[in-house]
């Protein structure tokens, strides 16, 4: 990695950063990458980066592991589902009104008039093959992941390979009335550019959609730099909501429209399973801990400090809706 100290600078603000989260290692691959990872954090513009930055060969690498969601298998084991967790899980679920992303929503996009669609990080073009369903007259995607790309083509999907920061010629050279980048920015080395790139793909009359996850919820506070939603290192900026209406703006987007999403996965027992085996592994390696110990009881405190708290710390993502400017 490249040296730091000196370069501890908000990519938004451009203000001084401060140590905020050591996070001991890599815990899909704690035999390779034993090495810490020190995440900064701006308090003027409410954003966060793993600093020093990683090359661009560090971060292919970073996905080469056998439980990212990308490839098959997956190393953590299903926990015992208790009655005490059953009805945890249900009172989430009940609690849970944040706004989802699925057929519904294209649907709508499809009946004001828009058809083209581009979703940059489009892993195996579910969207896209949602979009399609839902009147959408032609649906483009981008990803960097060979594994996804090929998911993509058996569904026939039009999918090139690439990033959100180096969009393919064929893309560039279109324009779509609806882009979408979804748990993208939070991967990308250099994010502003990454947002621009993407609005350059908008028409004048077009909607972006950014998702990211919500470094403002509860879940993180307790949880510490093991919450599941971190994972560093291919999680390299880290969001808030005010630092993403900050870059939209920086890219020359106008937000228009602020959702959240994701309360009741918190509970879930795969989630649950991930903390624990994320707190396992940073145990072995003499790491840091969560706030409080991952079990049913941490996921009761959570559930009494956010059921009826503001958006902002409930949900684990925060979602916008911009426009050109």
């Amino acid at each position: 990695m490249n040296s730091t100290s000196a370069r501890a600078t908000c990519a938004l603000s451009g203000n001084s950063m401060r140590p905020w989260l050591r996070v001991p290692c890599d815990y899909r691959d704690p035999i390779r990458r034993r090495v810490a990872y020190q995440l900064y954090w701006c308090d003027a513009s409410h954003f966060g980066q793993v600093l020093p930055r990683p090359s661009e060969a560090e971060v292919t690498a970073f996905y080469n592991v056998p439980d990212y969601y990308t490839r098959t298998g997956h190393s953590v084991p299903r926990p015992h589902l208790s009655f005490a967790n059953r009805v945890l899980q249900h009172l989430t679920w009940r609690l849970d009104s944040g706004a989802h992303l699925d057929a519904a929503v294209l649907t709508q996009l499809a009946a004001r008039g828009y058809s083209d669609i581009c979703d940059l990080g489009c892993g195996s073009g579910m969207l896209l093959q949602a979009a399609l369903a839902a009147g959408f007259k032609t649906a483009v995607g981008i990803e960097p992941e060979p594994v996804s790309r090929a998911a993509a083509a058996v569904r026939g999907l039009l999918v090139f390979a690439g990033t959100a920061e180096s969009i393919p010629a064929e893309v560039r050279a279109r324009r779509f009335d609806v882009v979408m980048i979804s748990h993208v920015l939070e991967h990308t080395l250099d994010p502003v550019r990454a947002l621009r790139n993407a609005a350059a793909l908008l028409d004048d009359h077009g909607t972006i959609m950014i998702e990211v996850p919500n470094n403002d919820a509860d879940g993180l506070r307790i949880a510490g730099s093991c919450w599941g939603w971190l994972d560093v290192p291919r999680h390299l900026n880290f969001f808030t909501t005010k630092s993403l209406k900050t870059i939209c703006k920086l890219a020359g987007l106008k937000p228009i429209k602020t959702e959240y999403a994701g309360y009741c996965r918190q509970f879930s027992v795969e989630w649950q399973a991930n903390q624990a085996h994320i707190h396992k592994v940073f145990g072995s390696v003499g790491g840091a801990a969560a706030t409080l110990r991952p079990g049913t009881l941490s996921y009761w405190f959570l559930l009494m400090r956010t059921a009826f708290a503001a958006p902002a710390r409930k949900y684990d993502s925060v979602r916008v809706w911009a426009q050109k400017r």
